[in-house]
This record gives structure tokens, C-alpha cells and sequence, in this order.
């Protein structure tokens, strides 16, 4: 829990330049920009989750399971998408 409280300011940090910036991108470059998002992180010593995920960092597992039960496809793209609509 200690780690993880550590990791909360950044980790929302980078959730929110998400919300921002995913947009029409694919998940690739998605993928790309929080890559080089984390490095500038660690630059600047703001503590952030080594693999940060915008899923885990802003929706619950079964909010998550319920936009899958209700038609929203399951890979990454659509998931985060579903996050961005829900915080945006």
C-alpha cells in the first residue's frame, strides 16, 4: 500500500495527460507516448508505476466487466477509450 500511495501522484498525472491526449490515436502510438511520458517522469523524479496503465490507474475491474457485458469489445484500445469517456 505504501508503494502504491507513492505512485498515486504520478500515475494520475499521467491518467490525466491520457484523457487528454489519447484522442484519435491508435494504440500503438498510444503505447509510444506513455513510454516517453513515464522516461520524462523518471527525468523529473515524479514517481510513477513502471508499467502504468490508464485502466488501472482511473477504472475499477468490474466497471471494466460491465462495459464488456454490455457490448464494449474487450482489447486495450476500447477499454481505455471507455475509461476516456467516462473521466473526460
Amino acid at each position: 500500500l505504501g508503494k502504491q500511495l507513492e505512485l498515486l501522484v504520478g500515475d494520475v498525472f499521467l491518467g490525466a495527460a491520457c484523457v487528454a491526449y489519447y484522442g484519435p490515436f491508435t494504440g500503438v502510438f498510444r503505447n509510444g507516448i506513455v513510454d516517453e511520458w513515464v522516461q520524462e517522469c523518471a527525468k523529473v523524479k515524479i514517481p510513477v508505476s513502471n508499467q502504468f496503465s490508464l485502466v488501472n490507474t482511473l477504472a475499477k475491474p468490474v466497471e471494466v466487466r460491465d462495459w464488456n457485458l454490455n457490448g464494449l469489445p474487450s482489447d486495450a484500445v476500447s477499454i481505455d477509450n471507455g475509461v476516456c469517456v467516462k473521466v473526460g
